[in-house]
This record gives structure tokens, C-alpha cells and sequence, in this order.
């Protein structure tokens, strides 16, 4: 039996809920499918460290480790330039040691084995979710593979392409499943493919992630991670979308940028 995972986003309190309901004796393999890192928490040093003390794991970058990697290489021009830079960008850096780094920067984009394939978001781009039959049917055009997992969507699904199977196996650290307080992911036994949401304490992880700094780094995020967190809906592309065009227009950091935003609105 191989256990998928993805999209954990730093929640270390989701996983460690996701890796105690796993049939332990029965767990041959886990697979993991990026973003282990990013978002608003302040854990993803936890988490990484977490996965890499984990036996049998295999691993894909998702698009929150490409960032990663990015950063490491060229700084944070990219990012500025792409107006994405975030107080959650420069958290993580600041927070990872060299360990982490090399670990992310050794995965891969995609990964094989057997009959299955695993990637993030497309086999093309991390960034891309699968969340639709044709999408789903493109990319598994010419596919060898009878398996496909993927993740960034945040949501679980499969799709059914003739003889094949395409599975969004949802995520783990921030589910827009629709279901508050629990984390998403996969078992495959065989044929057989089961989704598993899970139910963990969100409040612990809210009350830790603030006495962390999360609600004084990244207020408009904070808030609609936990907005996200409790009511399983997606909040957090509305919050990026809106405070990225705000950010576009304002003179100053994108951190000043956020706190004006959120003063500005009374969204919450």
C-alpha cells in the first residue's frame, strides 16, 4: 500500500494528523508531491524535517520549492519582478538551513515508477492546475503511465481516461475539499484508490502559527488561511489575487503593501 501526499504547506499539525491515520503496517512507500513548504505557516522548516527523517519517501518539487530553488540562485529579482514577493518568501529562506536547500534542490520536476506518474501541477509547469476531464485527458495523451498523480489543485478528484487514471490527491496542509478542519490524501492498494480526509486540531495549529509571528508577517494571508482552514473553501487565491493588484499600485514593499491593504478593506 503507497500512501500520496501533497500540498502540505508548512502545516506540520495536518501532517503529523495525515502520517498517524496511515496503516503503518501496511505502508510500503509514501509519495510526496511538492509545495512541503509555503504559505503563510511558519513551519515549513518542521515539516521538511519531518519528510526527510521519513523511510521509503519518494519526492517531486512543487512550485513553492522551484520558488525556493529560484531564490537560492538568483536572490529575489524574479520575484520582485513577477510582484510575488512575500514576507513568507523571506521567512522560509531565513528559517532553512543548507540541508533543507540541497534537499529541495535534488528533486525533481516528475518522477516515474513502474506504471505510475508523479508531478505537482502538470508534467509541463508546476504552477498549472489539472481541474477539468479535458485537462485531464491532454495531459495524459501519449502517457505510458497508468497512474497519474498530481497535486496544486487542492482539491481531490480522479479522472478517468480510458484505461487510465488521473488523481488529484487534494492537499494535506490547506484543503479546499469543502471540508473545515481536516487534510486530504491518498491511498493506493493495488487498484485501489481511497481518499482519506482526516480531521486535526486547526485551532492548535492558528494559536501556534500566530505565537510564531504568521498574523504579524502576512496579516491579509493569515486571515484567509485561516478562513480556508476552517471552512475547507479557497480564500486564499481571492486574498492573492486582490492584494497583488493593491501591491502593483503601491510604493512601497510588499509587505507594507499587505498592511495597507487589509487596513484599507476591514475585510476581516
Amino acid at each position: 500500500m503507497i500512501a500520496i501526499i501533497s500540498d502540505i504547506h508548512g502545516n506540520i499539525h495536518a501532517l503529523e494528523a495525515v502520517l498517524s491515520d496511515m496503516p503503518k503496517e501496511k505502508i510500503t512507500d509514501i509519495w510526496v508531491l511538492g509545495d512541503m513548504i509555503g504559505g503563510s505557516s511558519p513551519f515549513s522548516i518542521q515539516v521538511l524535517d519531518r519528510i526527510m527523517g521519513l523511510a521509503n519517501v519518494s519526492a517531486v518539487q512543487g512550485n513553492w520549492e522551484v520558488g525556493l530553488t529560484a531564490i537560492r540562485k538568483n536572490g529575489y529579482d524574479d520575484l520582485r519582478a513577477g510582484g510575488t514577493q512575500t514576507a513568507g518568501h523571506v521567512y522560509i529562506m531565513d528559517s532553512l538551513k543548507s540541508h533543507h536547500c540541497d534537499f529541495v534542490e535534488q528533486l525533481p520536476l516528475t518522477k516515474q515508477i513502474g506504471d505510475k506518474l508523479l508531478f505537482h501541477g502538470t508534467l509541463d509547469d508546476p504552477e498549472v492546475k489539472i481541474d477539468s476531464q479535458s485537462h485531464a485527458e491532454a495531459v495524459a495523451a501519449n502517457q505510458d503511465a497508468k497512474w497519474i498523480f498530481c497535486g496544486h489543485s487542492h482539491v481531490s478528484q480522479m479522472y478517468k481516461v480510458g484505461d487510465k487514471r488521473v488523481i488529484c490527491v487534494g492537499s494535506v496542509g490547506l484543503s479546499f475539499d469543502g471540508i473545515g478542519g481536516t487534510a486530504c490524501y491518498v491511498l493506493l492498494d493495488g487498484d485501489h484508490i481511497v481518499f482519506r480526509h482526516v480531521a486535526y486540531d486547526v485551532d492548535a495549529f492558528l494559536r501556534d502559527a500566530k505565537e510564531n509571528g504568521m498574523y504579524e508577517r502576512q496579516p491579509g494571508f493569515a486571515v484567509a488561511t485561516e478562513l480556508t482552514l476552517k471552512t475547507g473553501k479557497n480564500h486564499i487565491n481571492e486574498e492573492a489575487n486582490s492584494l497583488g493588484e493593491f501591491a502593483n499600485n503601491f510604493n512601497g514593499t510588499w509587505e507594507e503593501a499587505e498592511r495597507a491593504y487589509v487596513e484599507a478593506n476591514h475585510k476581516w
